[in-house]
């Protein structure tokens, strides 16, 4: 979808902190803010990580975007976080990471970094998309303080795209094994009600990236992520293994509360409210290449 050329975070001050020891391989779940990454990466924590012995299904809440956060909140050499504490039989870590609203954050391109380490064969990732306009319209809505303002955040929601798309150009450069979550694709039919639909989905999300299970009651389990009254139920099954991040204070304060939100009862969906009226304007070139996508993966609004 041609080259895109902007500045990107120095992903050498990162990996120190990122101990992959007893990894083999990852499912990156990987998306701009506000695309649906964390509930996906509950959904594939539930699925490759589902065990008989045990009801906890790990998988790791943005790790590297938690060393980011704590350098940008001055400290430079934090604690190394444990990858394998989140490994499964097979040798496989689930990990979310999402594009979203500081300068940096934006620029923050979760492939690349795990690139540095992994070779792309050990790679599989499940990009998450939504409809951009959308998307910035939940940036404004829940990200907005006074330090972060309309224009800055939509003027960083942009470059977030930006690096979306670098990383997309990744799986390509280096034929890295992928496929793409987007709402559509778990809309169901006259034929299909909505689990049955969810189901569906996921099974061939599963086959393009090479894990597909003929257990229909692990598929089952895993796909009551669609049923967002029932995350209450979850609560104590979610696994989801959070690093330590700063409090970055006023200046992130509503996504904070939200993360918080998240870490604190084990809820890993925030449903999207979308307000009534114009959504705010995207930038022709990201419309430009969301419907390509969309063509390209037989996808629709």
């Amino acid at each position: 979808m041609g080259e895109i050329i902007q500045p990107h975070v120095e992903y050498d001050r990162i990996l120190p902190y990122l101990n992959f020891d007893g990894v083999d391989n990852i499912v990156l779940v990987a998306g701009v803010g506000r695309s649906g990454s964390t509930t996906m990466g509950r959904v594939m924590g539930r699925y490759v990580n589902n065990k008989p012995t045990h009801n906890f299904h790990r998988w790791w809440y943005q790790p590297g975007k938690s060393i980011l956060r704590m350098q940008q909140a001055g400290k430079q050499n934090p604690e190394a976080i444990k990858i394998a504490q989140g490994v499964n039989a097979d040798g496989t870590v689930v990990l979310k990471e999402s594009i979203c609203f500081t300068d940096e954050e934006s620029l923050f391109n979760p492939l690349e970094l795990y690139l540095e380490y992994f070779i792309p064969s050990q790679i599989r990732v499940i990009f998450t998309v939504q409809h951009p306009s959308k998307m910035l319209e939940s940036w404004l809505r829940n990200f907005s303080t006074d330090k972060l303002g309309k224009e800055k955040l939509t003027e960083n929601f942009h470059s977030a795209y930006r690096t979306f798309i670098g990383a997309l150009n990744l799986t390509q450069q280096f034929n890295i094994t992928h496929t793409l979550y987007h709402p559509s694709l778990v809309m169901p039919n006259s034929s299909q009600n909505q689990t049955q639909a969810s189901m569906l989905a996921l099974e061939k999300m599963m086959e393009k990236i090479g894990l597909f299970s003929q257990d229909p009651e692990r598929l089952s389990q895993a796909v009551n992520w669609n049923a967002y009254n029932m995350y209450e139920t979850y609560v104590q099954q979610s696994g989801v293994l959070v690093p330590p991040e700063p409090d970055l204070n006023a200046k992130t304060i509503n996504c904070r509360a939200m993360e918080t939100l998240m870490r604190t009862t084990g809820l890993t969906h925030i449903p999207y409210v979308f307000q009534e009226g114009a959504s705010p304007e995207v930038g022709s070139t990201i419309m430009d290449h969301y419907n390509q996508l969309l063509v390209q993966h037989d996808l629709s609004d």
